[in-house]
């Protein structure tokens, strides 16, 4: 009875301490990437979409992080996605060299993406191009064409 006891005690001091972990540990869990494209993000604070979309001519230019979650992505090459922040502002960071390609079923996950913000001339006050990314790719099909955007050089799905 005794020896049952102390195994049971044993059995129950490993099982605490492998579920123990700091909270700090939590949080890196739930933060780490699943998905990466591009360099390491490296600018440490955020800029809110909402203040970005409000404005965002006073941002061309400027290297920003973005974060929101994804209500629209590429059907092509994945080479754009639209961040939404919880007030509905939306803002388009894409790839323009297409160095990066986003997972094509990345909607509603959380992306932390970096960049610069650019201008691109209107097109005939189109909201939306088309083109061809590659022939393997399905074709041609539409991608937004915002007068602003980030243009990315690094992306994380989380």
């Amino acid at each position: 009875m005794k020896k049952t006891a102390v195994i049971m005690i044993a059995a129950l001091a490993l099982f605490l301490a492998g579920c123990s972990c700091s909270s700090k540990q939590v949080k890196d869990a739930e933060t780490t990437a699943y998905w990466t494209g591009g360099e390491t993000v490296s600018v440490e604070s955020g800029t809110k979409l909402a203040v970005l979309a409000g404005d965002p001519a006073q941002f061309v230019g400027k290297t920003l992080r973005l974060e929101g979650k994804v209500s629209g992505v590429c059907k092509g090459s994945g080479c754009w996605v639209e961040l939404k922040d919880g007030a509905g502002n939306s803002f388009i960071a894409k790839s323009v060299d297409h160095t990066i390609a986003f997972p094509k079923d990345c909607e509603g996950k959380i992306a932390v993406v970096q960049g610069t913000i650019i201008s691109q001339p209107a097109k005939g006050g189109e909201k939306a191009e088309h083109h061809d990314h590659a022939e393997h790719e399905g074709g041609e099909h539409k991608c937004p064409a915002p007068v602003y955007l980030l243009d990315l050089t690094a992306a994380e799905l989380h």
